[in-house]
């Protein structure tokens, strides 16, 4: 609900100085099947993500719904195969979900600080999650919690599938 968008109004009328993606970036990172998309593009290997029922046929183990918009874990829900997501998905009346493949591994984000065209890693985070009737509830959040060294990435060539570093 642009609730990002909003808060820097609110900061920026009360004088407060922001660090913040541009409002066209803003409004990209809002979908999250948009944003994959777009760092698809940009040679980022991202989890397949899809929004249409069509495209969970021939996918075989579990997969996770979430809401297209929202933060921090809300509404994200698994599910056991691509027939039940199907199901929910053309079933659903509600906000835009996105499908994705179910990874197995640590639940990590990272935070970053952007600028024309070039990424610092700040931290890796790690998500304390537990699951609850197929459905993740996150618990809290766990700053720098693997203790990596912050790193530099510039732009890389399109077409690219590499990371590039200073």
């Amino acid at each position: 609900d642009q609730a990002l968008q909003q808060l820097e109004l609110i900061a920026r009328s009360a004088g407060k100085k922001v660090i913040l993606s541009d409002a066209v970036t803003l409004a990209l990172c809002a979908s999250k099947f948009e944003t994959a998309r777009a760092l698809n593009s940009a040679g980022v290997n991202v989890v397949p993500t899809y929004r249409t029922p069509g495209e969970l046929f021939g996918h075989r183990g579990k997969f996770v719904s979430k809401p297209d918009a929202g933060s921090g874990g809300a509404g994200i829900r698994l599910w056991r195969n691509s027939s039940a997501a199907f199901q929910a998905l053309s079933a659903q009346s509600q906000s835009p979900q996105v499908f994705q493949p179910w990874c197995d591994g640590e639940s990590l984000s990272l935070s970053l600080l952007c600028a024309a065209g070039v990424a610092s890693l700040l931290s890796i985070n790690r998500q304390h999650i537990a699951w609850q009737d197929d459905c993740v509830m996150l618990q809290g959040i766990t700053v720098n919690a693997t203790g990596a060294t912050p790193r530099i990435f510039k732009r890389c060539r399109a077409g690219s599938r590499r990371h590039c570093r200073d």
